[in-house]
């Protein structure tokens, strides 16, 4: 059979994939405590900020340890397994985190997180890319992969913004609870999805993972761009963990942050649903160094004691909502089918091995320094990272999207 033939085969699994995946990707993260979590911990669970960041380096560990094997397992087993698998363990660990009754419960359900999160890092977007490319419609990542980003943003601005009013009436911990049983349908719409074609015979299982290291580690242009979406990704990440105790210390009740986290993710939805418009505008050469560094620069700003200087927090979401889209075009466009998901797994490896030592760095200055000359120190030492690595980057001249590669092993 030809491969024409074979494309049309396949075509109408490829297709209920198409039309299952935006209701997946809104459905797996069902999260209505994105306004309200690090109240949950500071004030029903006793813990500190600092202590949060050293929870949030927990997870980031785990991430470390989980990304390339749970890419190695979607490049071997499948995209559809690993989705499916990412689901479930997500939705356990909402309960845990809800109904945690000592501190190695909420570990456990971190751990959980992470493992959750890497099984759909590099699966989801190797799932969208290869189903797209089967359909003859790869040209159409970027836009696609924006706008389910979009989506899912949106979608959990609702999410917090219900989360959030719901504490008026109940405690902390149920939204939490609530958010795995609405996560439950997504277990079922991955098993629904179909499996999308791949070019080239099955890699085994290790050296899947080892040539896909080789492959970044050996290409500049990849590991220059990896250390830029770290960047942009520690950004959001620290603000997430220190916005939430700031609105609170300037009088605002706890319902109203969830509020402003809502309109935060609006915006940020915005942002990823014209991540392909500005991309046409400003080209990636220039999206790559605009992002981290505005994301990280806000950080400080948002920070400070001048109220009219918060709004700039919202900056590091809409920085990383719109470069992903094309970050993850440009790298799944130099990896080969066989290899792709491993790839983009570890490029977000590199962004939880630098939360592991900057998180728990910055909590501890928190807790012995004050909140602005901590976020000072992290800010200072990420904008120098932006620099060196946007100029490995500009060195490498690799600059714009390539053309699809082969099906190999380096």
């Amino acid at each position: 059979m030809s491969t024409k033939d074979d494309l049309t085969a396949i075509n109408p699994g490829v297709q209920r994939t198409l039309r299952i995946l935006p209701w997946w990707w809104v459905l797996r993260w069902v999260w209505l405590g994105e306004g309200i979590w690090v109240l949950y911990l500071t004030d029903d669970r006793g813990l500190t900020l600092g202590q949060v960041f050293l929870f949030q380096a927990v997870y980031s560990g785990f991430m470390v340890i989980s990304e390339v094997p749970t890419g190695m397992f979607a490049d071997h087993f499948g995209r559809r397994v690993t989705m499916i698998a990412g689901s479930a363990i997500g939705v356990l660990a909402f309960f845990a985190f809800g109904l945690a009754p000592g501190i190695l419960v909420l570990l456990v359900s971190y751990a959980m997180f992470a493992i959750s999160d890497a099984l759909f890092s590099g699966a989801d977007s190797a799932m969208l890319f290869d189903s797209l490319k089967a359909a003859r419609r790869d040209g159409e990542f970027t836009r696609w992969h924006g706008r389910l980003n979009a989506a899912t943003a949106g979608a959990i601005g609702l999410f917090t913004l219900a989360g959030s009013l719901m504490t008026r009436w109940v405690p902390l911990a149920w939204p939490m609870v609530l958010s795995g049983i609405l996560t439950l349908p997504s277990i079922v719409l991955a098993w629904r999805m179909h499996e999308p074609p791949r070019e080239g015979a099955r890699v085994p299982f290790l050296e899947t993972g080892r040539a896909s290291v080789v492959l970044v580690a050996r290409t500049p242009a990849l590991w220059s761009a990896t250390l830029l979406m770290a960047v942009t990704t520690i950004a959001i990440m620290t603000m997430a963990q220190v916005m939430q105790p700031i609105v609170v210390g300037y009088g605002m009740p706890v319902w109203a942050v969830g509020v402003f986290v809502a309109v935060q993710m609006i915006v940020s939805a915005a942002g990823s649903w014209a991540a392909d418009l500005v991309g046409r505008v400003v080209p990636l050469r220039h999206l790559l160094w605009i992002a981290p560094a505005g994301s990280t620069a806000s950080l400080l700003a948002g920070a400070t004691e001048v109220v009219w200087l918060f709004p700039l927090f919202i900056l590091p979401g809409i920085g990383w909502n719109v470069l992903w889209p094309h970050f993850a075009e440009f790298v799944s466009r130099r990896a080969p089918d066989q290899q792709r998901a491993t790839v983009i797994s570890i490029t977000n490896m590199a962004a939880s091995a630098a939360v592991v030592v900057i998180s728990p760095a910055t909590g501890l200055a928190i807790d012995r320094l004050g909140l602005v000359p901590a976020l000072g120190a992290t800010v200072g030492a990420l904008l120098l990272v932006t620099a060196a690595a946007y100029g490995a980057w500009w060195r490498a001249g690799d600059h714009e999207p390539a053309p699809h590669l082969a099906s190999h092993v380096p």
